[in-house]
This record gives C-alpha cells, structure tokens and sequence, in this order.
C-alpha cells in the first residue's frame, strides 16, 4: 500500500537543544516586485507513479485542514493510465474518510480524469484520507480468474488535490519542508544575492539539495537576485543581510528581527508577502555574515533539526553537536520508498520501488536480503494434505532488478514474538548491471485461483519496512576510472572539495554537481571553494572537483606535469588520447589526486565557448558508464567518447610486456641453472683427477 502525505501529520521532538530566540513574523505587503500566482493551492497526490493491480487494490492519501476555509472550490482530481482489457463492471471508487463519494466506469476514455468534489465534513478541521479502491476485470463469464499481469491502472504524479491557501496566521516553521517542496503546478525558487559568497552560494544549494530529493524533477531552482523579475511561487531567500543589493528584497529583509541578533546568529523567520490580494510564503535564511548561515544550514537540511522547528522565527545562536553521518551500506526498504506493508489475497504485490546503490557497485561482495516478517496463523499451520488450505505452497518473492528471490514461508522460523528473519544471498552480478536498483515485492499461494471458491478466511504476510538489503564492500583498490563515477567523490565517508573559478559557475552547473554527488538523500561533507582561496592545505584533506582546468585554477597548474592530461598554452592535448579537438565541447578527467594518493581528482571544463563548464548531459554519462575510462568528451547532444580503447591497448602492452619480462626471467633462471651444473661438474673432476694423481 502507498502511502502519501500531503502535510506533516505529526512531529517528533528529539532531545536536541536549539539555543534560539522564538519569535513573531508578519506579512509584508511588497511594492517593488510582481506577484504573479493564485491564492488556489494545488497540492500533488504523488510525486511517483502509483501501479495498482486487479482484481482489487487501494492506495491512500492524507491531507489536513488546519482551520475553518472559506467557500470555494475545493476538490481532488486523479489522473490515471489503464489497461486497454478492462471491461465492465471495472470501476475505482473514491472515499473520502471512508464513506463512498464516486465511483467511476473504467472502460471509456473519460475514467483518464476522475475529479471528486471536497465538500461538507471533507471539509472539517482535522486529518482526513482520501482512498481508492480499484476492482479491475479482464474476463468475462462465471467463475473466471481475474488476477493478470494486464488487470491494471496507475495514478499518476499529475494528480492533485486543491484547497485553499492558508493564511498568514496558520504558517509555522514547523511546516517545513511542506511548502517549500517543488511540483510540476508549484516551482519553489531559491534566491541568493547577486554576487554572492561561496559560502552564501553552499548553504544555498545545500538546501535547494535536500528539497530536491523531497519534490518533482526540476521543480526546485536557484536564481540571482537580479535574476527574479516576478515572485510566481514560495521563495527562499539565503545570503547575508550586506549581500544583497536589489530594492526588492531589501524591501523584504527590512522585516528580520536584526536588533536582537548576536554575533554569529542566523535568523530564519517564516512570512506571507501581499500584493492585490495575491500572496506567497517566504523563508528568510539570513545573518550578518555568510559563514554564519554556512555553519548552521543543517538547521535546513538535518531531519534530527527540522522536526524542532516551530514558530515563525527563530534566532539561532548555537547548533548542537551532531553525530557525523557515516557512509551506509545498506538499504532498507524505507529507503526504497515502502513503508510497512500487509500482502494478502486481496493485494498480493506492491508497485516498483527504486533506489541507488550507496557504495561503488564494483566493490560488491557478498551482498544479501535480510527480510523482517509476519504470517497469519493460518499459513503457519497449514498441512500439505489440507486441500481446503489456501495457504499451501505459500511463497514470498523478492524481486530486485526483476530477479526473483524466494521464501518458503511454510519453513521459515518465528521468534517469541511471531516475528520472522529471513537473510537471502544475492548475486552481487544482479546489482552491477546498473547503479539504479529495482524492487518489488510479490506473493504466491494467498489467494485462491478458483474464483468460483467463496471464503472469509485472509491469509496474509505482513513486510516491515526495516528489512533491507545489506551490502558489503571490497576495499578501494588504489587508482579508479569512470566506471566508479559518482565514487568515491559521494563517500561520506570523505570530505569532498569543489573548487570553482573566481568569476563563478552558473547556478545550474552547481545544483547539478550537488545531485549527482548525492546518493539517496545522503551527501559527503562539501567545502565550495573559490580559486584564490584554495590552499594546498585543502588539496590533502580529501578528493577533489575541479569546475575549470589549468586556465581557470593556479593550484591547478602547479601540478601540471603531474596531470594525465597534458596542455599547450591551456589547451588540453586530447589528440594524444584518441579524440579530435575540434569536436570536443566538453571534457573530463579523473586521476589520483596529486597532493594526497590516497585521494581522487576529477576535472570538468569546455572546449568551446559556453555558459557552463559542464552538462547534465555528461554527468549523467559518467555516472551510468560501466566502461573504464580516465577521460571523457562530450561531442554534441547525447554524443559522448571515453579513452576506454586507448586503455585496454595500454593493458594489453602492459601485459605482454609482462609475459615476455616473465619469459626472459625463465631463460635467465634456466641458463643460469645450467652454468651452476656445469660449474659443479667441472669441480667435481677436478676434485676426482687430483685424488688420482694423488
């Protein structure tokens, strides 16, 4: 079953002090800038696919309506794809806290749209859940299975439901990150001062990073301050109080609680802004110095931070000490995205989830499934020669990157609790095809075949989120190609240096550095440095991304000999490695890191002349290649060439070299061998023809 919710339920308040000062906001009626949005608030149902197969499923979602809501025109609207071998009387019903308010025909085009009206007690204050419940037919006739692979509808991440914007008064921190979570209807922007620290420029793309892993592809962006000619939806705006320059948000920074800052403080205060009766919400992220709003950004990003948040501003003078994040090697199924989940007769599968692996998929060893389970009794009971036993021949499967997995659940074992653990060996070569793992669940055996056999008896297994899939690691083996590209840059275990050129990278370029360097929602400690400011202090304290080459970075060309690639007045000789400069737009390299080899080096940069130093296009390349490789171009769109050939050339001679060394090392030993016998023998006739003369 999938779960969704559309607002935060509840919040957990751990035991972590935050030493702050909580105080109030207001709404600010802006004048020097555009407000360009509607008071409707369209809220996604999903931000996924949600499959649902026959004969019968249901999927549920949650919203709540924090305070009485004026008329108007509130509703929710699924938009679903269906199986073209639906045939009546298929239907999905809508419930709104359980009571039936719609149920639609499956089997003409108009089922696509399913709009159901929130009226009356949908209305209430309160959390309510909207359900539904799909009955799918393929078949006609009496008796007939219904339970096929094209019995099926999905709700797509189109769906949404519409109510009405909240008011000023009922906005909290405690609401965040809802809100400020991007949709294809809602692009949440980041703004940040025009020509802003590199400092400002990391906590800005820190929290444009987590949001992202909570929202819709490319609904989150950071924008210039001189870049935004009209606010269009919730903004965030970052940066110290002194960087900013436009009228516009001075206009609105003109409204934090500055008189009561301390030094070192970072303000972060929750307000509608107004015009024409036209509002969105604004978090301000502010202090009187950049580094300030760095060292505490995990207030934003951290979820042991954000379930303390609460009122509508906070002055936060001292972070409390977390534990470091360490590097998992592991996936639990809530990762993958499935909460605790019952399988029976009724739903006997569950949608594909996806993941990527954490660690480098080719220091796989030994990896496994490690299952935590429940059964009903009568599973556990059940005897072969029990023909009325539904439950005979009862399995779970695991299916991960479609290779099925097995579990007897007539022979597993339960704890004094009923609970069962179950490990499963996986073949490491099912997780090396691709960084991006697949997962589904299914049953077999809870379900009759025979539709023409009425019965109230449930067998079900019930899956906890808490089982996992557990993945060992080899050591690193020295030096790395590409194929382990986003590792070991997205260690956690390892600090991560960005170095950027003095004149900057576009906004773009870095939002795309800190995705692809972020595994599920885990991302390596990062210091974003200008050139001028990089030490070779900073080079030896972890792996390195370059953003520019030798033209762009000084630390840079004091290594130059050291480089895999070599320059001629700062122009890469890619000619020597195989590839035609003057096709190359975009090029990268990795190599060990010339300061520390226990570290890597990465390099991005352009040929030809171009906005950014590198394209999403080409990470996305580098992060899904499983070819070795040390170099990379880009040639044009979705045209990409490695130095793989000119690699495995290299080793080829290398090995040759090594068995004609290993051959002449055999003719040495064996000629020398000879001489040492020939040596004994010329000294044991000596020694006999003197004991003779003698």
């Amino acid at each position: 079953m999938k779960r969704i919710h559309l607002y935060f339920i509840s919040f957990i308040f751990i035991i972590f002090a935050l030493p702050s000062f909580i105080l109030s906001a207001e709404t600010i009626e802006l004048e020097e800038i555009t407000i360009e949005t509607t008071n409707t608030n369209k809220q996604p149902l999903t931000t996924t696919p949600i499959e649902m197969y026959g004969p019968t499923a249901e999927a549920n979602f949650y919203y709540e309506i924090t305070s009485d809501i004026s008329d108007g025109e509130y509703f929710v609207e699924f938009s679903i794809t269906k199986s073209s071998l639906l045939i009546e009387p298929s239907s999905l019903t809508i419930e709104i806290d359980g009571i039936p308010v719609r149920t639609v025909s499956l089997t003409n085009d108009s089922a696509e749209k399913i709009r159901v009206d929130l009226k009356n007690s949908a209305l209430d204050i309160g959390i309510h859940t909207i359900t539904a419940n799909f009955s799918g037919y393929v078949v006609a006739g009496v008796c007939t299975p219904q339970n096929t692979s094209g019995n099926w509808i999905t709700i797509q991440p189109s769906s949404y439901i519409q109510l009405a914007t909240a008011t000023a008064e009922e906005y909290s921190l405690a609401d965040y990150p809802q809100g400020f979570t991007g949709s294809d209807m809602n692009v949440t922007t980041i703004i940040i001062p025009s020509n802003s620290t590199t400092s400002t420029l990391q906590s800005a793309h820190m929290v444009a990073n987590y949001l992202s892993a909570l929202s819709s592809e490319n609904s989150i962006q950071v924008l210039n301050e001189d870049e935004v000619k009209a606010l269009k939806g919730n903004v965030i705006i970052v940066g110290a109080i002194d960087e900013f320059d436009t009228t516009w948000t001075n206009e609105i920074l003109a409204h934090t609680n500055q008189e009561n800052w301390q030094e070192g403080t970072l303000d972060i205060s929750q307000h509608t802004l107004t015009q024409n009766k036209k509002n969105v919400r604004a978090l301000l992220v502010t202090s009187q110095e950049a580094n300030a709003i760095l060292d505490k950004i995990k207030i934003l990003t951290h979820q042991a931070l954000i379930e303390q948040l609460s009122g509508e501003s906070l002055q936060i003078i001292e972070l409390p000490v977390l534990p470091d994040g360490q590097a998992t090697n592991e996936i639990s199924f809530q990762d993958f995205g499935l909460e605790d989940t019952l399988l029976d007769g009724q739903q006997a599968k569950t949608q594909t989830y996806y993941s990527y692996l954490p660690i480098d998929k080719n220091r796989l060893s030994q990896p496994s499934i490690e299952l935590l389970l429940k059964r009903s009794d009568r599973i556990k009971n059940a005897s072969q020669d029990d023909l009325s036993a539904l439950s005979a021949n009862v399995e779970f499967i695991v299916y991960i990157n479609e290779v099925p997995h097995a579990v007897d659940m007539h022979a597993v074992e339960e704890d004094t609790d009923g609970n069962i653990s179950v490990k499963i060996p996986l073949d490491k070569d099912t997780l090396q095809e691709n960084r991006l793992v697949s997962m589904r669940l299914e049953t077999s055996g809870l379900r009759t075949e025979n539709p023409c056999i009425a019965t109230d008896q449930n067998n079900w297994i019930y899956v906890y989120q808490d089982s996992k899939l557990v993945l060992p690691a080899n050591q690193e083996d020295g030096e790395m190609d590409f194929n382990h590209f986003p590792f070991p840059f997205s260690d956690g275990n390892n600090n991560l240096i960005i170095a950027v050129p003095e004149e900057g990278i576009s906004n773009q370029n870095i939002q795309e550095l800190f995705n692809i360097f972020t595994i599920n929602n885990q991302i390596p400690p990062i210091q974003l440095l200008s050139s001028s400011d990089l030490t070779e202090e900073h080079m030896k304290k972890g792996n390195i991304v370059f953003i520019g080459s030798i033209k762009d970075h000084a630390i840079l060309r004091d290594v130059e000999n050291d480089l895999i690639v070599r320059y001629d007045e700062y122009k890469p000789l890619l000619g020597e490695h195989g590839f035609i400069d003057s096709e190359v737009d975009y090029y990268s390299f990795i190599q060990t890191n010339p300061w520390n080899e226990d570290y890597m080096m990465v390099v991005f940069d352009y040929l030809k002349e171009s906005q950014n130093y590198v394209t999403s296009e080409f990470m996305n390349f580098l992060f899904n290649t499983s070819t070795p490789a040390s170099i990379a171009v880009q040639t044009g769109p979705s045209s990409f060439y490695t130095n793989s050939l000119q690699l495995e050339s290299v080793q080829e001679t290398n090995d040759i070299q090594e068995e004609v060394t290993a051959n002449n090392e055999w003719v040495i030993w064996g000629v020398g061998f000879l001489l040492l016998l020939a040596t004994i023998a010329i000294l044991i006739f000596v020694v006999v023809r003197r004991k003779r003369i003698n």
